[in-house]
């Protein structure tokens, strides 16, 4: 009989989606995993066993596993080991902390009126003096301990005390830990725990910035609308695309350019607003680290944004934007480890047209159709400056360069365990160089095209070159179709236009 394939386990993240967890924690494992039901599972954390929550299982394929970090482990060094039907995983290495707290991520799912179990939003703010409670991860171990697999059956408040700072106000909770049988626990896991606070006296009604603290480990600050009536004018999100091709498909990287559509973000335009993560008063937050925004422009309800590096390549990612009213509902993206998309030039004489954004290498000749660089008043290269702006087809062998977003981790020479740059950080332009880990495929008319470079674009943050030589034996076209295809599966496809004989 054939054993059962063995789990592999290649990442254990928190609620933010960052590699931190403790004990009581509820994470997440991904990898290559079983499809199966959660029952089906088992798992250690150390020596200890924990709990199997839940399996999220997409199109057939197991996406993640949410487990429950047993309360009794001991912070330090531990593993995490999956085992099914017999089989079992790699012992991924961990470094429990005693606590990792993490606020929801959402605003309008994140605070409950205590006096009727109903979200704190803008149309029902919470207000000074009144009750209220949040639901948290990562609160470390109580006091007596929760019994593993089961709800709490009296009151277990964390060992360490907490408090929570809202608008610079610093206030002692009220209560931390499992409640017994809490009637709203059926909106959360029973792992989670329960912080209920008094809200301060304010002098302003106005969303106010919350974060929660317990042994000097701050979390994730989070907005909590406080006023006497309701807010209006928040921001709303309608989609979010691939910065490039405008693909809202995802899923999203890292280091990537993201478009973002919606209402609420002014009527101001700023189009050279990077690296400010705030413009005209409007910000944007992925898993609440704020992004840097390459445009705002309002009038359209469009803003462009860099992905920070600080969010994870496995799960999804929590997209919020807000303005002086205070966040948007959060709208969840897909993450990965790399999606393409290339950069295009339009063509004003044919709009279906994707022409990609190519240059003859080492110059800044455009590679174009001769019609469309007529249409942008833009002359033949032949005979020009290297320096000169201008466009027209490349010829077979020549040696182009594309420029694209979404083509994953880029570090120094391409170091697998080498550091991304910082969020906000353009690649210097003298030096290092950052290169993928992992090289795309580029093909040309159908063809493998050699690939001579694939990293950041120098004095650029978050675009990427891609330098090749166009196969012999093209044949002459103004649409040949170009597509840069990455190592997990994604790809873009664009155009050149290729002439083999004398360019106009």
């Amino acid at each position: 009989m054939a054993l059962a394939q063995a789990p592999v386990i290649t990442a254990v993240l928190n609620g933010l989606g960052q590699p931190r967890i403790c004990p009581g924690d509820v994470v997440l494992l991904y990898g290559t995993l079983p499809a199966d039901a959660a029952r089906n599972f088992a798992v250690t954390v150390g020596s200890k066993p924990g709990i199997v929550n839940s399996v999220q299982i997409d199109r057939g394929v197991t996406a993640s596993i949410s487990i429950f970090v047993p309360p009794n482990v001991d912070p330090g060094p531990s593993t995490v080991v999956l085992s099914h039907a017999g089989a079992i995983s790699n012992a991924f290495p961990v470094n429990l902390t005693p606590w990792d707290p993490v606020l929801p991520l959402d605003p309008y799912a994140t605070f409950l009126h205590n006096n009727s179990g109903a979200f704190v939003t803008p149309s029902a703010p919470a207000v000074p003096g009144e009750g209220v409670t949040v639901f948290v991860t990562g609160l470390g171990t109580t006091f007596p301990p929760l019994p593993l697999g089961a709800p709490a059956n009296r009151f277990l408040s964390t060992v360490a005390p907490v408090t929570l700072t809202v608008a610079g106000i610093t206030i002692p909770a009220d209560f931390a830990g499992h409640y017994p049988l809490s009637p709203t626990s059926s909106l959360f896991n029973e792992a989670d725990y329960e912080v209920s606070f008094t809200v301060p006296s304010v002098t302003a009604a106005q969303p106010l910035a919350l974060t929660l603290t317990i042994g000097g480990v701050t979390s994730n600050p989070q907005t909590l609308f406080v006023g006497l009536r309701p807010f209006t004018n928040q921001p709303t999100i309608s989609a979010v695309a691939n910065g490039a091709n405008f693909s809202p498909a995802g899923p999203f990287s890292a280091g990537s350019f993201v478009s973002i559509f919606g209402t609420g973000f002014g009527s101001q335009d700023n189009l050279s607003a990077f690296p400010a993560t705030q413009v005209n008063g409007i910000s944007v937050l992925f898993n609440g680290v704020p992004a840097p925004i390459f445009h705002l422009i309002g009038s359209q309800g469009q803003i462009d944004a860099l992905i920070p590096a600080e969010v994870p390549s496995y799960g999804s990612i929590t997209v919020v934007v807000q303005n002086q009213n205070g966040p948007s509902r959060a709208t969840v993206i897909a993450a990965g480890g790399a999606s393409p998309g290339i950069f295009t030039v339009a063509d004003p004489g044919n709009s279906s047209r994707r022409n990609a954004a190519a240059l003859i290498a080492n110059s800044a000749w455009l590679v174009m159709p001769a019609s469309q660089a007529r249409a942008l008043g833009l002359s033949p290269c032949t005979g020009l400056a290297a320096t000169a702006l201008c466009g027209q087809p490349a010829r077979p062998g020549d040696f182009v360069q594309l420029y694209a977003t979404g083509l994953g981790r880029a570090t120094p020479n391409g170091d697998p365990n080498g550091t991304v740059l910082a969020t906000g950080q353009p690649a210097r332009a003298d030096g290092p160089v950052y290169l993928t880990v992992a090289n795309p495929t580029v093909t040309v008319g159908g063809q493998i095209a050699s690939l001579l470079f694939s990293g950041l674009a120098p004095g650029f943050s978050g675009l990427y070159q891609v330098n090749i030589q166009v196969p012999a034996g093209i044949a002459d076209g103004d649409n040949v179709p170009v597509q840069i295809a990455t190592p997990g599966g994604g790809s873009d496809t664009a155009t050149i236009a290729v002439s083999q004989g004398q360019q106009e």
